[in-house]
């Protein structure tokens, strides 16, 4: 049986860069995902806890971006440049937004008592749901490509894959919104009537 992407063992070979190359396309990512810890706490002076859903939104429209760029350009030939780097830094940074602010969100519904045992349980649940996703949009992935290896399969296989990806995290990101609702909800609720 004839394994899928023979002639291309990586996404690098297919579009015939150099590992610099391919690694300086990936910077944009690595620079919001730096920068979006750094700028949470101002994120959550103006956003309150709306900041974990806002991040969880900018990376489904990062990858929906990203999805669109590759399914619209021509195949074999890497998406430009500078929307290329515009998509992925949105990525990023959406995920260092969305990923402290989650811990925080999860770990702030419980008693004080009880919050290293709920940090346990989420790192645990964060680990086994990055495993579960790799199998599962890999499988994805490779049950779009088939045993076709030409650059529009490929292509086409990474857009369906991204599009995955984009629809789970829209789906976090409604979850996070329903979440920092009801805390504002019960913040207003709670919050003692003023004078008059």
């Amino acid at each position: 049986m004839r394994r899928p992407c023979l002639e291309f063992e990586n996404i690098q070979d297919a579009l015939h860069t150099s590992a610099l190359d391919a690694g300086l396309v990936f910077l944009p990512f690595g620079l919001g995902f730096l920068l979006g810890p750094l700028v949470t706490p101002a994120c959550r002076r103006l956003l309150g806890d709306w900041v974990n859903p806002t991040g969880m939104a900018l990376e489904s429209a990062g990858l929906l971006g990203l999805a669109w760029l590759v399914d619209a350009g021509p195949a074999g030939l890497a998406p430009p440049p500078a929307p290329l780097a515009a998509m992925l830094f949105a990525i990023g940074f959406g995920q260092g937004l969305g990923l402290p602010t989650l811990m925080r969100m999860i770990t702030g519904r419980v008693s004080p008592a009880l919050s290293g045992m709920i940090a346990g349980v989420a790192s645990s649940t964060l680990q086994v749901s990055t495993a579960l996703s790799v199998a599962v949009i890999g499988g994805v992935f490779y049950g779009v490509l088939g045993a076709r290896d030409d650059p529009a399969a490929l292509a086409h296989a990474f857009t369906v894959a991204a599009l995955c990806i984009a629809g789970c995290l829209a789906a976090g990101a409604v979850l996070g919104a329903t979440l920092a609702g009801r805390a504002g909800a019960a913040q207003r609720v709670s919050a003692p009537a003023g004078p008059g």
